[in-house]
């Protein structure tokens, strides 16, 4: 990753969540951000997608935002760096393979008989329908490392102790904005902090972090400038840790793009030619 430093001697890094944050909730597209991407690799400013999607499908849109920078899939469970051929590599894990992850969750259902589909139970067309993806698109979303996404089917009383439960058998269960995501116990932030130590740049990285659901918390927290991107689809988040948390006024990437374009204008975010 190639480092620049701003006007006030930091690095400056701009860390995402994806749906509902950087990608439109419905149509997956960025579109609506495209004048902050372009600014932001214009001054040479890292981009850092911090997703609950899968290895597979982050390295396609990194193609797509063509950009090379690290990336921390299946929320903080696996770090991945990009080859020079342009492929994916698993740099580090920091929870359980999946397997593992659906066993428990094999168990608990035949014991309590809880109501809930992952994607372990859907085909592909199943995933599709349920997601808005494409059929192609729902097989790299299937294809997880390391986490199961649930559509909870149950009551709200019974999903208080499926999460006790979860959290007794050393797992952690997170709500994004469509699924409940079970998984080892890891978060956004935590691998954020492990790739900022790679980097050699954890006391003197300023980062903006942007995310928009439950599972995107201990990112903003992790962050000097948290952003918390309107969503009709979860309660407001409530951040505490930042220096400083905007809240932006639109939803997905025309929230992402109206508090990018102000935070652009700052000095923190101008940047020198090393």
């Amino acid at each position: 990753m190639t480092k620049k430093r701003s006007l006030l001697g930091h690095y400056p890094l701009v860390v995402t969540d994806l749906d509902g944050t950087l990608l439109d909730r419905e149509s997956y597209s960025f579109a609506a951000a495209l004048p902050a991407l372009e600014e932001l690799q214009r001054r040479g400013i890292p981009l850092i997608l911090n997703s609950s999607k899968t290895a597979t499908e982050m390295l396609e849109l990194q193609r797509a935002l063509g950009i090379q920078t690290p990336f921390i899939a299946e929320n903080g469970a696996g770090l991945y760096r990009v080859t020079a051929t342009g492929d994916s590599q698993l740099w580090h894990s920091f929870a359980a393979q999946r397997e593992v992850v659906l066993g428990h969750l094999c168990e608990l259902r035949d014991e309590h008989q809880y109501r809930f589909r992952g994607f372990a139970d859907m085909s592909p067309v199943e995933i599709s329908a349920c997601t808005g993806l494409t059929p192609a698109q729902a097989v790299a979303a299937a294809a997880r490392a390391f986490s199961e996404p649930l559509q909870w089917q149950d009551t709200a009383e019974r999903l208080h102790l499926f999460m006790q439960q979860i959290t007794d058998a050393g797992l952690y269960a997170v709500q994004g904005g469509r699924f409940l995501t079970v998984t080892g116990p890891c978060n956004k932030g935590a691998a954020l902090k492990a790739l900022l130590q790679e980097l050699g740049v954890l006391d003197s990285a300023y980062v903006v972090a942007l995310g928009d659901s439950p599972n995107d918390i201990e990112l903003l927290q992790s962050a000097d400038v948290a952003v918390v991107i309107r969503s009709v689809h979860s309660e407001p988040l409530q951040v505490e840790g930042p220096a400083r948390v905007i809240r932006s006024q639109a939803e997905g990437p025309s929230g992402w793009q109206e508090v990018m374009q102000t935070l652009l204008a700052e000095p923190a975010l101008q940047t020198e030619r090393l």
